[in-house]
């Protein structure tokens, strides 16, 4: 018995630290939940609740069928009511447990409504950015340390004869015939990289799909990438020429 209640004590403490709401199901009332969720629901804990009735009308049954589920775990996409009337889309999973030498569930619940104004935020700001550097008749390009490119603007597109699209992970030698130029550019970039310090080059030359030579003045500055922490190099060049 006191395996069993040192257990739950544990179960506890990791549902009172979660930054998600959750409850725990036992009977089809919640018989526990933590602070998060009276948070985001506004629901005391200890309040009597049945969390189906926090449901759409549409997604109560799906709701029923989770909390009843015998599977170690199952998930779902549901939305949910506030205690004040706000409607959430919500994430939520499933997991068989035993609560006071009962069997329960305990629903962790996600709340996708701010995760995906989030990302709608994110998608418009890198939207406005794409057609701020596309407007831009310098060349502005990003490339990881394999001379790979992962942002460039339609001048670099242009001068190549391709799309912004069909350049991003390729690099200088799929477009460029000139071998002696792909080395200087990516010697430059591993300098830059490497060093951690910006570099100007005063002149350099670029062929493009026609076979024409341009002049480049380009500054190239360390950056990192936020997603991956992996060192790239981010440029800028204007025509000289």
């Amino acid at each position: 018995r006191e395996v069993e209640h040192g257990g739950q004590r544990a179960l506890r403490v990791v549902v009172d630290v979660l930054h998600d709401p959750a409850v725990v199901v036992s009977n089809r009332r919640c018989v526990y939940s933590n602070l998060a969720f009276e948070s985001v629901f506004g629901y005391a804990p200890g309040a009597p609740l049945q969390l189906q009735s926090l449901a759409i009308d549409e997604d109560r049954q799906p709701l029923e069928l989770l909390i009843r589920t015998t599977t170690p775990s199952a998930r779902a996409t549901l939305t949910l009511t506030t205690h004040e009337g706000q409607q959430l889309s919500c994430e939520l999973t499933a997991v068989s447990i035993e609560w006071d030498r009962e069997p329960a569930t305990l629903v962790l619940i996600r709340d996708l409504t701010e995760h995906r104004r989030a990302a709608r935020i994110l998608e418009e700001s890198e939207a406005r950015l794409r057609q701020v550097i596309d407007l831009v008749p310098h060349f502005i390009f990003a490339k990881d340390r394999q001379g790979r490119f992962i942002l460039v603007n339609q001048a670099v597109a242009a001068t190549y004869g391709t799309t912004v699209e069909n350049l991003l992970g390729k690099t200088d030698a799929d477009f460029n015939a000139d071998p002696e130029q792909v080395a200087q550019f990516l010697r430059d970039d591993l300098e830059v990289i490497e060093s951690g310090a910006p570099k100007i080059v005063p002149q350099e030359a670029i062929t493009d799909s026609d076979g024409k030579v341009h002049l480049l003045r380009t500054m190239k500055i360390p950056f990192t990438l936020s997603r991956s922490g992996e060192a790239a190099v981010l440029g800028v060049s204007t025509d000289i020429t």
